[in-house]
């Protein structure tokens, strides 16, 4: 038993598993949260270095491969332990926005014995058991297996870094993150610049239809809201309390559905006048609904719960008055940055003396990690859910769908202190609005054994978003045409990439609008297909 043991600890794959797994394991004792690609990027490194050492049988090939890992791996291990966090692009933003000054005192407050224990341990473990580790005199079959194995999930690897510049997922740790922030940071700056470049250049009026009149507008963004699980479109449990004591306040569409799955391509054809029938009308080519408010004379204001470094959401930005971001206002890990962090920024943006303020709030919602999206006193659904694709789901699969609800349970209620914020401060005859809707929907083991949101299986959940407005007495005065339109067309079939043409029409805009905004919510209602990555959403689902 004894030899067998010391074989296993003098083991090539030993060595491999302490520099790869002694980082992972502090991130999980200590880390509110987790990227979820995190452990299948050190088991496909763990597989592929062990299989180069036993391939070459040199352990200096061990030492090199693995000295990269151990110099992150300990920067790992020191903010997960210090931190209670993992390394994202907003970590290294604001270690690249750090002084000297602050980063000497940073790391002097942190230099105790503990961490001097723990880097001795570390890299202690990662010299000797490298001296020690002993190479096979021969490859046994299970070996070759293995070393096979290595070698393509490095030939992958290696694939998708060098060509498709992907280090996020395929390297773990700080090793990942590092290439990922440089890559993102010079195709920003690039991109910003372009956008910026394009904004200039675009010379088509555009003005604001009652410019003696003030403007206030709130656009809420939400994130994985699937309006199947919310109380307001009847999901049968309490998801929506406020905003159902709200209902005759509001406007709310009964069949939007999200033109993608993903957050980026959906706000690109939502933000912009993208659409299935146009896709080159991004970025690129047009400027977004907030950049043609911006220069019709609104003040505009991004307030994100969301990381930055971003497209498109970066672009709009960093190319309005005022952005806002809570990753470089607000330490912690993302877990503990809760959406209601952002009522105090809507609120100074609401007080703003400007006439005309058009202010986004992109939250940070039902992201998958739903457990970490509310505070705790809104964890208050632990019984059965009432919608279950299957009755035998795992007691883990249940809890999924209840941190679900917590999570709309939350949202709701900031989304509900926004829209009272903008009521307690608008003034009789302004043209206020206040507006939510989600990026995507969610499949929570709703109608397939699964959670999340993916283009590869989609269903519909991931599809149905909810799309609520509520209108000031003047905007209903001023655009009596437009509010009636809308509530006239509440329980038609809508794609989200027609919100463009609805905004320019809703935010009193005059100029020349895409295609004459004619498939805007309030127009007369026109028989469109519903796309959505080349398949109709309406025919694969069945819906009328």
């Amino acid at each position: 038993m004894k030899n067998k043991l010391q074989s296993i600890i003098l083991s090539i794959c030993f060595w491999s598993a302490w520099v790869l797994f002694v980082p992972y394991l502090f991130e999980v004792a200590y880390s509110d949260f987790i990227r979820e690609s995190e452990l299948n990027s050190r088991l496909g490194w763990y597989v592929a270095i062990t299989a180069l050492v036993w391939l070459t049988r040199r352990r200096w090939v061990g030492f090199l491969l693995l000295l990269p890992f151990v110099i992150t791996g300990m920067a790992d291990i020191f903010y997960a332990y210090f931190f209670g966090g993992v390394f994202s692009t907003s970590t290294m933003d604001a270690i690249f926005n750090t002084d000297v000054g602050e980063a000497s005192e940073l790391f002097t407050a942190y230099l105790h014995w503990d961490s001097l224990l723990i880097a001795l341990v570390y890299l202690g473990g990662f010299i000797v058991l490298g001296i020690k580790a002993q190479l096979p005199q021969r490859l046994t079959r299970v070996h070759k297996v293995v070393t096979g194995l290595g070698v393509l999930v490095l030939a992958f690897a290696l694939q998708q870094m060098v060509v498709q510049h992907r280090f996020y997922d395929i390297v773990p740790g700080l090793l990942g993150i590092m290439p990922t922030y440089a890559i993102n940071a010079e195709n920003f700056d690039k991109a910003v610049a372009e956008y910026r470049a394009l904004a200039q250049r675009d010379t088509t009026p555009v003005a604001l239809k009652h410019p003696e009149k003030r403007h206030t507008y709130v656009i809420v963004i939400g994130e994985a809201m699937t309006r199947s699980h919310m109380s307001l479109y009847g999901y049968p449990r309490a998801t929506t309390p406020q905003l159902d004591a709200r209902k005759a306040q509001l406007t709310i569409f009964r069949d939007v559905a999200a033109p993608f799955v993903q957050t980026r391509p959906a706000l690109m054809a939502d933000l912009f006048p993208q659409g299935w029938e146009h896709p080159e009308r991004n970025y690129q080519h047009a400027l977004a609904i907030a950049n043609q408010a911006r220069r019709a004379g609104y003040k505009v204001f991004w307030l994100s719960n969301q990381q930055p470094f971003r497209i498109p959401t970066q672009l709009i930005a960093d190319t309005v008055d005022h952005p806002a971001f809570m990753t470089r206002k607000v330490a912690g890990v993302a877990a503990h940055r809760y959406d209601g962090l952002l009522l105090e920024d809507v609120v100074q943006a609401l007080e703003d003396p400007a006439p005309n303020k058009l202010i986004f709030v992109h939250l940070m919602g039902s992201h998958l990690q739903y457990a970490n999206r509310y505070p705790p006193e809104f964890d208050r659904f632990k019984d059965t859910p009432p919608q279950l694709v299957s009755p035998d789901l795992l007691p883990w699969e249940i809890r999924k769908v209840n941190e679900y609800d917590n999570s709309i349970l939350y949202t709701d209620w900031v989304v509900t202190r926004m829209l009272d914020q903008l009521q307690q401060r608008v003034e009789p005859d302004t043209l206020a609005g206040w507006m939510l809707f989600s990026d995507h929907g969610e499949e929570v083991y709703e109608t397939a054994r699964l959670n999340g949101h993916t283009p590869d299986n989609p269903t519909l959940p991931m599809f149905t978003i909810p799309v609520l407005f509520w209108h000031s007495d003047g905007l209903k005065q001023a655009l009596s045409d437009v509010v009636r339109g809308l509530a006239q067309n509440h329980d038609r079939p809508y794609l989200a990439d027609r919100l463009y043409e609805t905004w320019w029409r809703w935010l009193d805009l005059q100029g020349a609008c895409v295609d004459d905004c004619r498939f805007a919510f309030d127009r007369p209602w026109q028989p469109r297909k519903r796309m959505a990555y080349g398949f109709d959403i309406d025919a694969r689902f069945n819906q009328k």
